[in-house]
Formats: C-alpha cells, sequence, structure tokens
C-alpha cells in the first residue's frame, strides 16, 4: 500500500524520510521503493510505468516475477503516504524484536556461552531495537 499511495504523490515521499528500504519486509518492495525515492529525488515522472522501468534497469525484475502484477499494485493507492510509511516502520520494529529475541534465546540455549558473552551479545541486539524505535 506504501508504494501505491507513494507513486501517484512523490511530493509526499519527503515527509517519509525516515523510513528506510531496508524496513520493508519483501525484497522487491525494498528495490522498488528504492526506485521510487529515487524519481522523486531526480524529479523525474513518476507512475507505475517508469517505477517498473527504473526497476528493469536496476535488474529487479529479472528473476521471472511477473510485472503485470507489480503494475496493477502501483496502481491501486489507498491512504496516505504517511500513514503507510508508519505502518512499515511498524512491521519493521515488531521483525527486529522478533529476531533479536531468537538470537537472545539461542545465545542463552548455548551452553558454550559464557554470562558475558550473553549480556554483550543481548546488548548488541538491542541496539538494533534501539535504532528503529528511535526513529519511529
Amino acid at each position: 500500500m506504501l508504494l501505491a499511495t507513494a507513486t501517484p504523490c512523490p511530493a509526499d515521499i519527503e515527509s517519509v524520510r525516515w523510513l528506510l528500504r531496508e524496513e520493508l519486509t519483501r525484497p522487491l518492495h525494498a528495490g522498488l521503493w528504492r526506485c521510487l525515492t529515487a524519481l522523486a529525488r531526480r524529479r523525474e515522472p513518476v507512475d507505475p510505468v517508469t517505477v517498473l522501468w527504473e526497476a528493469q534497469q536496476r535488474g529487479l525484475l529479472g528473476d521471472g516475477s511477473d510485472p503485470g502484477e507489480e503494475f496493477r499494485m502501483l496502481a491501486e493507492p489507498a491512504g496516505s503516504v504517511e500513514h503507510w510509511g508508519e505502518r512499515a516502520l511498524q512491521r519493521s520494529l515488531l521483525a527486529t524484536v522478533d529476531l533479536t529475541g531468537r538470537r537472545i534465546q539461542a545465545c542463552a540455549a548455548d551452553p558454550a556461552s559464557t554470562p558475558f558473552q550473553l549480556v554483550v551479545g543481548a546488548r548488541r541486539s538491542l541496539a538494533d531495537i534501539g535504532a528503529v524505535r528511535t526513529r519511529w
């Protein structure tokens, strides 16, 4: 929904500068977001065809995916870019928390880990959560 809403309103992309492409969970969506932001930054026309052309130039559509599906996705806007950007960031925060919990759990379950290693590993993992939470 973020991509579909940002395509007809490239000026609104500036309102979500804090959203990083890594926070979009699907690699293709992250790549399309990168294409959208690049086109908007260069002040070029932004429409579904141009975004897909940019994605093709960057090699994002070469995996046999159907460009028609991506075109339909980009052509159906709903809501605001800021709203969907916040939702993507919220999803990223939840995914980061889940991954951090799994890392800490794996370290705690490893009998070779010392308490010091567990504490240091947990602090590093928690820093990732802090970075996403700060942007939110």
